[in-house]
């Protein structure tokens, strides 16, 4: 006989599961170069990278919190990653080996 609770997903379990096989992806294929990414703005922004081909986006590559006025190496596989910030909807697609700037709702190439 089974009972109700048998019948959820215990979502600890899973998260484990998602990021042991995340780590052991990045082991046997890790990323090669990487976008420079400013936050232009005032806050702190939290960003995650999806590789190139990532079509479903469940689990990021990399996730990276930017101070203020600051600027990381942000990275994932593929010529072209795709950066998502929180709170703001939607993708950027950003190429490798250039650098960008977030000016709080926008990432554009930054000019030198």
């Amino acid at each position: 006989m089974t009972t109700t609770s048998d019948k959820f997903v215990d979502f600890g379990t899973f998260q484990v599961f998602m990021d042991a096989a995340n780590t052991l992806s990045k082991l046997f294929s890790p990323a090669q170069g990487s976008v420079v990414l400013y936050n232009n703005t005032d806050r702190v922004i939290n960003v995650r990278t999806f590789d190139e081909k990532d079509a479903l986006r469940v689990i990021a590559y990399d996730t990276w919190k930017i101070g203020p006025k600051q600027a990381v190496d942000v990275t994932a596989r593929g010529k072209r990653i795709q950066v998502a910030i929180e709170g703001i909807s939607g993708l950027f697609i950003c190429a490798k080996s250039q650098a960008y700037g977030f000016d709080g709702k926008n990432i554009l190439p930054k000019k030198n």
